[in-house]
């Protein structure tokens, strides 16, 4: 889904508990044509979730469409 809204000019925020782990992705959606950034964040900690949504409100501008894909 991140890449193919990268295909089409979206402006992607990849939210990983590992910043390190999500490189690959982010390479991934650069390549793509994609603007996108990586942000580190435990889903299970919402002050951590507040904080990257403020992240990306502040290096992407507002959200339009949300994806909610995190894993156990």
């Amino acid at each position: 889904t991140a890449l193919a809204l990268a295909r089409v000019g979206g402006l992607v925020a990849a939210v990983d508990i590992s910043e390190v782990d999500a490189a690959e992705t982010l390479r991934l959606l650069e390549q793509a044509g994609g603007r996108a950034t990586v942000i580190g964040c435990d889903t299970s900690d919402g002050a951590a979730v507040a904080r990257a949504a403020e992240r990306v409100s502040g290096e992407l501008g507002s959200c339009d469409v949300l994806v909610n894909n995190a894993g156990i």
